[in-house]
């Protein structure tokens, strides 16, 4: 019962309570500046000079091999005359690396199943020189020359931005502090009063 006349005086309380709202202006004794850290990413262009090797592809000697190729056709007999017309191919065409030998001796087999009749050997020949010339290699001539490469680099550098003001004063012999985005003289202060 208690409870319920204590609710009941609280509400009516309420009901006919008034309020006053009033503003004040109080001096600022005290302004300190707020400074925030600001991170700028600051694009730099960094370039070097870089040593490149110069290369160079071997020569296919045409010439060479077709004549190395007919003088092999000649030498050859039998089952070897295919061989010899492959060697004689490469020998004349300037081949001298192990890889430009064997991709002349798959080009010359791919090309022997492909020819057919009198063609079979010219698809020999052609499948001889067209693998040793795939199957070459750069070669470094012992020069070099120099190229200009550059990139992007990101610097950070770090400042102070302001950013705004802590404003300090009393009220009622308390100390108050409000945070303006501009200096002020005066903070505003509004009271509330019920009754």
């Amino acid at each position: 019962m208690k409870k319920h006349l204590l609710l009941l005086s609280i509400s009516f309380t309420s009901l006919f309570a008034q309020g006053i709202n009033m503003e004040m202006s109080v001096s600022v004794t005290k302004t300190e500046a707020v400074y925030e850290t600001v991170i700028d990413k600051i694009p730099v262009e960094h370039c070097w000079d870089e040593k490149i090797p110069i290369t160079r592809k071997n020569r296919t000697n045409l010439l060479g091999a077709l004549i190395g190729g007919g003088i092999g056709r000649n030498i050859g007999k039998g089952k070897g005359k295919e061989a010899a017309t492959v060697a004689g191919t490469l020998i004349g065409s300037g081949a001298n690396s192990r890889d430009e030998v064997f991709g002349g001796l798959l080009g010359g087999l791919l090309g022997r199943k492909i020819g057919k009749g009198k063609g079979k050997e010219v698809a020999t020949v052609a499948g001889t020189l067209l693998g040793s010339k795939l199957s070459q290699k750069d070669k470094h001539t012992g020069q070099y020359r120099y190229e200009k490469r550059c990139e992007t680099v990101h610097k950070e550098e770090k400042r102070k931005v302001l950013v705004g003001y802590n404003l300090h004063g009393a009220f009622m012999g308390k100390p108050i502090t409000k945070f303006s985005t501009v200096k002020q003289s005066s903070i505003r202060v509004t009271i509330n009063a019920s009754y």
